[in-house]
């Protein structure tokens, strides 16, 4: 089956996807839902990042400091649902965009220890 056929094929099995403001909207609600963080205030916002081929849905916030701080990066999945990355995977892109956040998760020492 070709790709265009596999897309038509997966969109009539689960419906037409979400628009991008709809997807934005829904990881918001995700994260609202399920990751609110300490020391991180709104307001909230999700974006869209386009990287490599494939968007990235995200969550920001800021800290007391009033910088802004990555919260939560979602992927849409083979079925049309957002589903949360594991920090790992984060692409590229996110460590120019947020780096205060890299550093702590890609730190030697993670918990400021050394």
């Amino acid at each position: 089956m070709s790709k265009q056929g596999s897309r038509k094929f997966r969109q009539a099995a689960i419906g037409a996807a979400l628009s991008e403001c709809n997807y934005a909207q829904r990881a918001l609600d995700m994260f609202m839902a399920y990751s609110l963080i300490p020391g991180i205030v709104g307001p909230y916002r999700a974006s869209l990042l386009f990287w490599n081929g494939t968007r990235y849905y995200y969550v920001r916030g800021w800290d007391t400091s009033g910088h802004g701080r990555l919260l939560e990066v979602f992927q849409v999945n083979v079925f049309g649902d957002l589903e949360p990355m594991l920090s790992f995977q984060y692409p590229p892109p996110f460590r120019e965009l947020f780096p205060q956040d890299y550093a702590l998760l890609f730190s030697d020492e993670p918990c400021g220890e050394g």
